[in-house]
This record gives C-alpha cells, structure tokens and sequence, in this order.
C-alpha cells in the first residue's frame, strides 16, 4: 500500500502538468492566430493601396528616394502675368508691381535664412583670411603704404591682383603672402609730368601669370611685369573715358572698354632690342554705337580639360583657332570674333521690357520706372550640355533684369557641310572660315534682378541677385543647385553713369519722343571687376574682405553622405550624376555623330 500512494500523487502531477502544458500550447495557437491575422489584414490593405495605385491615372508608384529626388528645387520659368489678363484688373505701370514688390520684401522679412537657403553642401563659402587682413591693413589711413578701398579684382592659377582707389594693385600668390604693390614707386617716380591715373577701375591678369593690365580712370593702361614690379608699357592715347573693362583673350592680347562705348583691341609685342615692348591697337567701336554697358570674353582653348575636349581633329583645330568676345549695349549684345580676324558673329537683342522692368525686391515701396534700371551682364564659357555628350562648347549667358538666357554655340567643321555657318573666301592660299551658328539654348527667370553672372564650372552657373542671393545652377540638367546668403557682406561695386541715349532706351522712353535734355543723370551699379571667376573658383572681393567660392566634386560630396548615414540623399545625388553625366556619355558612344 505504500508503494501505491506514491504512483497516485505522480499521475496527479501528470495530469496537472499536462493541464499547464494544453493551456500554453493554446496561448500559443492564439498569439501565432492573432499575428497571421495581423499580417492578412496587413497584405490586404497593402493590396488594396497598391490597387488604387495602379489604377487609371496613378501609375506612378512614388517611393522614398523619388521623394527625395522630387524635392530638389527645379529651375523654372517664372510665369508673369499677361497684360490682358483680367486678374490684373485696371492696374498698370507700376501700380501693377505693387503687389510683388510688397510680398518679396514681405517674404525676405519673415522669412529665415535656414528656410530661404536650403543648402546641400556642394559649394564652399570661405574667407582668404591673409588676404583680407592686407586689404583692411592698407585701406586704413595711417597705413604706411596708403592703397585706399579695393576697387577690382582679378586672379589665375598663380596670382591673386587687387586693385585700390589710389592706383595702386596688391598682387598676392595664392598662400595669401603680399609678393608686390604695383605702382608705389611708379607714381611718385616716372609720373612727374603725366596726368593723375585715379583709380583703379578694371584690372587682368593674363593667363601665364608673368603680366598684368590695369585700366585707370583716367583712360590710361599699363602692362605691369608680376614677377619684377615694372612696368612694360604704358598707354595714354586710347581712351579719353575711365575704363570700365579690360581682359586678356590671349597671352599678350587683350580688349579694353571705356564708359564712352569705346572698344580697342590691343597686341603687346616684346622687341628684341632692349627688351621693350610695343603694341598695335585696332578699334572695334568708336563710340558712335553708343555705351558698353557689359564686357566678357572666352578664355582660350587650352584651358578645356582634356576629357573635355572633342575627338575629331577638325573640329579641335576649329575650336582652337577662334577666340571670341561678347559686348552688350543698351539695345543689345553682341558676339564677336577677334581671332582669327574681326567679325560679329551674333546680334542678340535685349530681352521684352516686361522681363527686363521688373520689381526691386529690396525696398518694399514702388520705385519710380526711371530709377529701376538694370544692366545686362556677360558670362562666356565652356560648358557641356544636354544630349551634347562630354565635349564642352562655347556657351554665352546673359542676364538683363531677372532675365537669364544662355546662347548655345554650333562649330562647324569641313566634316560637317551640313551644319550652316558663316563662310568668307579670303585672298591668296587663305583657307575658308566656317563661323560658328548661334541659337538659344535655355531661359528662365531669376527671383530677383541679377547683377553679377559667371561660370564656375562645365555645367555650372552661379549669379548674384539685388536680394544678396548667389544661386548655382545645373545647367546640363537645369537644376538649382545651391543657394548661399551674401546680406551680410560688402560687396565692392562701381558706379555706372548712363548717357542720355542710354537712359532713354534703358528706362523705356525712347518711343515716347521728346528732347534728351528731360532725361535725368541714371547711375546704375556694377559688379562686373569685383566678382571673377577662373580655374572653378569664384572670387568676390568685398570692402574689407575676399572671399572664395568653390564646388565640392559630386563624388566627394556623396562618399561624405555615405559617411554621415545619409543614404537616400547619397543615393539621390548619385542618380543625378549617373543621369548627367554617364548617360549622356552613353548616348554618345551609341551615336557619335
């Protein structure tokens, strides 16, 4: 009997523990129910978006790098509303600019800098420290070398060149260190007798870095030695006006403008004999034309990047011998050939009024028509574009007002008699000069009125508006790129008298008839010697300070997202690369022609 109590409690405990044992296996079942259930209803609602989605007129699955990639700003055209359009009412003139002037500087007041400017890290914003100290040093009154206010600005791949108020130019290497202060000593010594220069008003450096040229007030032009500190030739019969612009196309060859409407272009050509230099001028306007209002020329072909650079010996032997100029007057702009002879290439008329007058969003009050005028700016570069392949062309952007337009160039070659260009049978064993067809390429508006334009790279442009905004445009895929806050800095600029002529045409009374004498003195600012570009970098020379503006390659910038745990914006970056640039190449490799 004591044997048998034993087995009793143990098949109780059987039973017990096989009652624990149904009761968790059954929790068990319910939990494995509830979370397939969960995961049904899941599916099925999955399913039934997705259905909704494919249906007519949603096909487009959107996914989370779509998003990323729909949400870069795109340039577009900014839509102005017509002058027939009813919501438009009575007003006109300037009463129907009220409104936008009112809401931009609105906009600008309540907006902040971090929602205005949505940066993506592929420009870099930095201050030449060196630099700046020695433009503050010898702008102060008790400096021992009295320089004044920097006035212009000019730099290569060895020098950095600023000009000053008293005519003196600070030439600085790139590591920031002082190398010469040209025309310290000339001034006192070798201008007894000579007119007073003034200031500097435009400067250049030529692309080999050994001479620099420097357009004064007073008309004169000197060709300093960068190395030495001399001066290898002065001019003083060219210009009888301040010079407004003066730039090298070549080595030793250079075009200047003053703010009569001359245009000179000038060969420096070093003698033999005691090593002088003389030079031959040839005008290419004489004033008549009226005022130069804008001047910018091509940099030569030897700067193109090899990879750059077109397959077919003809069209690179084209390329190389042509060296074009751009000039703009208050009626229109004009590209020019200088090289191998002189020749206007395009005429390019000056944008509607409507898209020139446009409003001055720094002022929240409407402005007289008179005062809002604005001049057009030139940019010449050697871009890529569109379906264009890798081969980087002549392109011209010009900016009137909010108007930006880009010119595209067509070279033609002895293989390509299909393409219609320019042709002149010159005399004696001369061969034929295929000149290049333009035609308009892009459009769009800015936001505010553009007052400086350049190319920072292949396929970048970069333009300062009124509003202190320097936006970077894509221009192969048309997108903005980067947007950078200049409120905060001086940029240098120059004041720019308009004739009466020119104020006339510029402010829209030249069909209005009437006498010249009721035209008032316009002076409009430039920013065309303060703000340069050269070898992808941007310099913008400010009162007390330079600045530097530079692109960070796409690949740089997309192994630094990859870095930081960005990867849908890494991965969105780099399918906008693939997009312009290895697709185009594709495309190219599958159709050379």
């Amino acid at each position: 009997g004591g044997l048998t109590r034993p087995s009793l409690s143990m098949d109780q405990h059987n039973a017990s523990g096989s009652g624990e044992d149904n009761i968790t296996a059954q929790n068990i079942a319910a939990a494995e129910l509830s979370d397939e259930e969960a995961s049904r209803r899941a599916l099925e609602q999955a399913q039934t978006y997705e259905r909704r989605l494919l249906k007519a007129g949603h096909r487009d699955i959107v996914s989370p790098l779509m998003v990323k990639r729909r949400l870069k700003p795109k340039v577009s055209l900014a839509k102005r509303p017509d002058a027939n359009d009813d919501s438009c009412g009575e007003q006109s003139g300037q009463s129907s600019r009220a409104g936008p002037r009112t809401s931009a500087a609105s906009a600008s007041a309540t907006t902040s800098p971090e929602q205005r400017f949505h940066t993506s890290g592929l420009i870099e914003n930095t201050r030449l420290p060196e630099i700046s100290t020695s433009i503050t040093k010898h702008a102060d009154v008790d400096a021992k070398v009295k320089c004044g206010l920097p006035t212009c600005v000019s730099f290569n791949s060895r020098f950095i060149a600023v000009g000053t108020q008293l005519g003196i130019v600070l030439l600085f290497d790139l590591f920031g260190a002082l190398r010469q202060r040209l025309g310290a000593s000339y001034l006192e010594d070798q201008m007894a007798g000579m007119r007073m220069v003034g200031s500097i008003t435009s400067i250049d450096l030529n692309y080999s870095g050994e001479c620099c040229a420097v357009g004064y007030k007073s008309g004169m032009i000197v060709l300093w030695d960068t190395i030495r500190g001399t001066v290898l030739r002065s001019v003083d019969d060219l210009h009888p006006s301040p010079i407004i612009s003066i730039r090298f196309y070549a080595d030793l060859k250079l075009v200047s403008a003053d703010a009569g409407g001359l245009v000179n272009k000038a060969t420096f050509t070093k003698n033999l004999l005691w090593s002088t230099y003389s030079y031959e001028t040839d005008c290419l306007l004489d004033g008549t034309a009226g005022q130069i209002l804008a001047v910018n020329v091509l940099e030569p072909y030897t700067v193109v990047p090899e990879k750059f650079r077109p397959k077919s010996a003809a069209m690179h032997r084209a390329l190389r011998s042509f060296s074009f100029i751009a000039l703009s007057s208050e009626r229109s702009s004009f590209a020019v050939a200088v090289e191998p002879k002189v020749n206007v290439l395009h005429r390019w008329p000056r944008p509607p009024k409507e898209r020139v007058d446009v409003i001055h969003p720094s002022r929240g009050s409407v402005e007289d028509s008179s005062q809002s005028v604005y001049l057009p700016c030139l940019a010449w570069g050697w871009t890529l574009t569109s379906g264009g392949g890798n081969v980087a062309m002549p392109m011209l952007a010009r900016s009137w007002g909010c108007c930006l337009q880009l010119l595209n160039s067509s070279i033609p070659t002895l293989d390509d008699q299909s393409t219609p260009a320019h042709s002149e049978h010159t005399s004696g064993e001369e061969a034929t000069i295929h000149w290049p067809a333009f035609g308009m390429h892009e459009e769009f508006d800015a936001e505010a009125p553009i007052v400086s334009l350049e190319w920072l790279s292949e396929r970048s442009l970069v333009y300062l508006t009124m509003t202190n905004e320097l936006t970077v445009v894509d221009t192969v895929v048309m997108t903005l790129l980067e947007r950078l806050d200049f409120s905060g800095m001086r940029v240098v600029f120059a004041d720019f008298a308009l004739s009466r002529t020119a104020a006339r045409v510029m402010t829209g009374r030249d069909d209005e008839g009437g006498s010249e004498e009721h035209i008032a003195q316009i002076t409009c600012t430039t920013f065309q010697n303060s703000v340069r570009c050269n070898d992808k970098r941007l310099m913008v020379l400010c009162q007390n300070e330079l600045r530097q503006i530079t692109m960070v390659s796409s690949r740089q910038r997309i192994t630094s997202m990859e870095a930081d745990g960005e990867w849908l914006e890494a991965l969105a970056l780099a399918l906008d690369y693939y997009e312009g640039t290895f697709s185009s190449q594709e495309n190219r490799r599958r159709d050379p022609n």
